[in-house]
Formats: structure tokens, C-alpha cells, sequence
């Protein structure tokens, strides 16, 4: 059997094709809780064809949240299986969320519930594995040692 392995360089944008961000709304974050299987994801979504993966991240955030952001910092990529698949997925930082009709704006097939979690809380909840997404767990621990850099 022959395996073909790639690896993809984080600065084509033709492989970003998710985008999740870490939204901070006061001193609490914004989570998804997926209600079919009951994981708590920051929100996050797909590039549509053509679409930018800013773009991508903001309407993401909208679409689920009902949030919009002033700030996005970017927290850079994330290999999912760079062995096995050639999905990558880019972080981002949103900031000074603001809501225009308080409202989610749902697929027809995305069954979210949101909630804001505090981030040491969230930190606890990775390290007890009580978050088992991937993509969650990385942004939340690196959002946590870039806000703790920020105080220093």
C-alpha cells in the first residue's frame, strides 16, 4: 500500500477551510453547545466558495452568536491531521462584541445553543476533558496564555 503524505503551507488560502474564533463578550466567552452531540464548541464554520477566511470567521460568529466584533486578532492555524488530511483550520480572537438584534442565524442543520463561560472556567473544563473538540480546546488554552501575556 502506498500513503501519500502532505503538508500544507498555512499561508494558502485555498486550504483554510474553517474558521473558528474565540469571542470575548465583558469577562466571559461565547460557546456553542452542539444540542445532537452535546460538545461545547466555539463558534465556527466552513469558508463558503470564494469567501475570504476573515470573512469566514466573521459571519461565522454572526451567524451562530448574533454577535458582531470590532477587533479580530488572528491566533493563527491549526493542522487538524496534517498525515492524513489536508483540512486547516484558522483561529481568531474577537473583541469588543456588540449584538444588532440579539439573535442567532442559524443552517437549517446547526442545532446551537449559546452560553457565556468564563475563561479560567473554560480552562477546567479542557483540562478535565469535559470539552472534547479539538479546535476549542487549542483556542481557549492559547487565548488564555495570550490574555495572560497581555496583563504582564
Amino acid at each position: 500500500m502506498d500513503i501519500n503524505v502532505q503538508f500544507y503551507a498555512a499561508d494558502t488560502a485555498a486550504e483554510l477551510r474553517y474558521a473558528v474564533v474565540a469571542a470575548r463578550c465583558g469577562g466571559q466567552w461565547v460557546l456553542s453547545r452542539h444540542r445532537e452531540r452535546g460538545t461545547w464548541e466555539l463558534p465556527g464554520g466552513h469558508r463558503e466558495p470564494g469567501e475570504d477566511i476573515d470573512a469566514a470567521a466573521r459571519r461565522e460568529l454572526y451567524e451562530e452568536t448574533g454577535y458582531r466584533a470590532g477587533k479580530y486578532t488572528n491566533l493563527g492555524p491549526l493542522y487538524t491531521t496534517p498525515a492524513f488530511v489536508d483540512e486547516v483550520i484558522e483561529m481568531y480572537l474577537a473583541e469588543d462584541l456588540h449584538t444588532e438584534d440579539d439573535g442567532q442565524h442559524l443552517d437549517e442543520d446547526e442545532f446551537l445553543t449559546v452560553e457565556k463561560i468564563h475563561i479560567d472556567t473554560l480552562c477546567e473544563m479542557v483540562m478535565r476533558g469535559e470539552i472534547p473538540d479539538a479546535k476549542t480546546q487549542l483556542a481557549v488554552l492559547k487565548v488564555k496564555r495570550l490574555l495572560d501575556a497581555r496583563k504582564a
